[in-house]
């Protein structure tokens, strides 16, 4: 596909599943990558929970503002177009169910998918972050020099330097109680998965999360999941499991106020 933020030619995998029928409109999960991966790997964990549950599956590469490739994306604008353009091109060539579009990831798929659901809140009727950082600060606090290297020739610099680039890449400022996308989570539907002794991405940034959106919104329709493991540790139920949760939740008619926090005009 086309990418619609800067015109480059980008890739993504997807699946019909078996029972698809034309013109009979079918549930679309997007699954994103994690940091130093590409499309293939949440394509091939859904793939089989993806089909045996009817759905449509896509999984694009996410591309950087600055570094062209999927690894080191970071919720960049350009990787959020990445998903909303899959979006696009699958309901160009298949009949999506509008009410039924799901959005997954893992680590920096899980950041990319709490960031891209928090700007479209009438676009996903659930998210599941698994193991997704939500402050980038932190991440690249907690990093060795390699990834804080890396994350920065994608962001411009350190979080002192490129201070704007860090939040609006994160779900979280520096500390708990300083909101930022979090104010558009009041009804988005969401499920965030944390192990116990992950050390890529630490607990924290699932319970911090977890934290924010219940005291802005303590009816706040958020789910916190930890189970005991490290980040390649399968989350409890695995993908069919994420599935089944995702499934409960369909978008509903558009409320009549909310609250929005966003980065761009």
């Amino acid at each position: 596909f086309t990418s619609t933020y800067d015109g480059s030619t980008q890739q993504a995998v997807m699946q019909v599943p078996a029972a698809y029928q034309p013109g009979q409109a079918a549930p679309l999960l997007i699954a994103l990558h994690d940091w130093e991966e590409d499309r293939l790997p949440p394509f091939n964990d859904f793939k089989t929970a993806a089909d045996s549950a009817g759905w449509l599956l896509a999984s694009p590469n996410m591309h950087g503002n600055v570094t062209p490739g999927p690894g080191h994306a970071l919720a960049s604008l350009a990787s959020q177009h990445d998903i909303l353009d899959t979006i696009q091109w699958v309901s160009q060539h298949y009949t999506v169910d509008p009410s039924r579009i799901y959005i997954t990831g893992k680590g920096m798929g899980g950041q990319t998918a709490l960031v891209t659901a928090a700007k479209h809140p009438g676009t996903f009727a659930a998210v599941a972050s698994d193991r997704g950082f939500t402050s980038l600060v932190f991440w690249w606090d907690d990093g060795s020099a390699d990834r804080r290297a890396k994350i920065e020739q994608e962001v411009g610099g350190n979080p002192d330097v490129a201070q704007w680039e860090y939040q609006r890449r994160s779900m979280l400022r520096e500390f708990v109680d300083t909101f930022n996308y979090v104010t558009n989570y009041e009804s988005i539907p969401l499920r965030l998965y944390a192990a116990t002794e992950d050390t890529f991405v630490p607990l924290y940034h699932a319970v911090n999360l977890n934290t924010s959106i219940l005291a802005a919104y303590p009816t706040a329709p958020v789910m916190l999941t930890t189970f005991p493991g490290d980040h390649a540790t399968p989350v409890p139920g695995g993908p069919a499991g994420i599935i089944q949760w995702l499934g409960t939740h369909v978008l509903g008619a558009p409320p009549t106020q909310f609250n929005a926090v966003t980065d761009e005009n």
